[in-house]
């Protein structure tokens, strides 16, 4: 039985979506959560004369007039000629497909370059869907696979995979082949370290160095410094303001220690910097 998380006194997340997860033959109908949040700071574009608020207007390129929002149209140009796509187009595109997620394949998980991944979502079952959506989630569990679906969402059709993820089915989108650069097109170094100098020493160091700074994956540990120093800042600066004082209250802080001045870590240094990291317990190179 699930729990209601008005009953555990948890706001319930906005629903983005409804539709079913097609499984073979099993049909497995679910609402779609976004799995993020929004922490980014929003900030007011102001005049900072008089701190009045700053709009944007949508101009004709052409005429320099300007255009209300009721008379933005979307178009793609094919041939040269721009082609108006009207609401209806994008109804009748997803009248097949919109309410869908087609599991498609399996795949071990393991194959999947962490580059494809781009969002996640919560999948969760709607009333009288438990059982189904139960199956689906214990069976990716056992088999250790993850489910390669296509999915119509916000007039866009995305590749998807479905994973488990404490308890909850992960709807992760994926991005396609073609949004991702060929790497080849990059000045990287050879594939052999051995063939740009790298010693078996400094190799046998980096790889102690790595297991020396190994732990387990907490991800609680890790927080959005800048953010919070950030938000101090401003905080500081609107009491300053309401006090009518100029001067910070306080002194920054001293920057970070570094592992070592900026540069690079070639040769003799190279392996001379890894020493002192294993020997400090940990670090990282400049």
């Amino acid at each position: 039985m699930l729990t209601s998380p008005l009953a555990r006194g948890v706001a319930v997340p906005k629903v983005i979506w409804k539709g079913h997860i097609n499984f073979g033959l099993v049909n497995v109908p679910v609402r779609l959560y976004s799995a993020t949040r929004k922490r980014k700071l929003d900030f007011h574009l102001i005049d900072k004369r008089d701190q009045s608020p700053v709009g944007y207007l949508k101009i004709n390129k052409d005429t320099g007039r300007e255009v209300r929002p009721e008379e933005v149209a979307r178009a793609i140009e094919v041939d040269g000629e721009k082609v108006v796509v009207e609401d209806d187009d994008f109804e009748q595109a997803e009248a097949h497909t919109a309410q869908n997620i087609d599991i498609q394949h399996f795949v071990r998980r393991e194959q999947i370059n962490p580059a494809f991944f781009e969002k996640p979502y919560y999948l969760a079952p709607m009333e009288g869907a438990e059982k189904s959506y139960t199956l689906l989630r214990e069976v990716i569990e056992r088999t250790g696979r993850v489910g390669i679906a296509k999915v119509v969402l916000r007039k866009r059709e995305h590749l998807a995979a479905l994973m488990v993820q404490d308890n909850v089915v992960v709807l992760e989108m994926l991005r396609f082949a073609d949004e991702l650069r060929d790497p080849s097109e990059l000045d990287l170094p050879a594939e052999s370290a051995g063939d740009l100098g790298v010693t078996t020493d400094a190799l046998e160091m980096a790889t102690e160095l790595v297991q020396r700074m190994t732990r387990d994956w907490k991800p609680d540990q890790y927080r959005d410094e800048y953010r919070e120093e950030l938000l101090e800042l401003i905080e500081d600066k609107a009491r300053r303001a309401r006090a009518g004082t100029a001067e910070p209250s306080s002194q920054p802080e001293e920057s970070r220690p570094t592992s070592g001045e900026p540069g690079t870590t070639e040769g003799a240094d190279l392996t001379e910097r890894l020493r002192q990291s294993i020997e400090r317990g940990g670090g990282s190179l400049a």
